[in-house]
C-alpha cells in the first residue's frame, strides 16, 4: 500500500515523542539512577512534563518554519513562472 512520505515522517516523529515519555516507565530504574532521583514525585513529574513539552514545541516550531519556507518558495516560483 502506498503512503506519502509525510505520513511515515509523522509516525516516526510521534513514536520518538512517545519514547521520551516511555523511558520513564520502561527504563525507570536506569532513568532514576541517571538522574540521581529516588522516585518520580510531583516536582520531578513537572520537570519531565516541561522538558517533553519544550521538545514538542521545538519540533513543531521547526516544522512550521519549514512549511512556511516551502510555501514562500512555491509562491515565488509560481510568480516567476507566470
Amino acid at each position: 500500500m502506498f503512503e506519502p512520505p509525510e505520513l511515515e515522517d509523522a509516525r516516526l516523529r510521534a513514536i520518538a515523542h512517545i519514547g521520551q515519555v516511555f523511558v520513564f516507565r520502561g527504563a525507570r530504574e536506569t532513568t532514576l539512577r541517571a538522574l540521581r532521583w529516588d522516585d518520580i514525585g510531583p516536582s520531578e513529574l513537572t520537570s519531565i512534563q516541561e522538558i517533553v513539552a519544550d521538545h514538542l514545541r521545538a519540533v513543531l516550531d521547526r516544522l512550521a518554519t519549514e512549511r512556511c519556507n516551502l510555501h514562500a518558495a512555491q509562491q515565488s516560483s509560481d510568480r516567476s513562472n507566470a
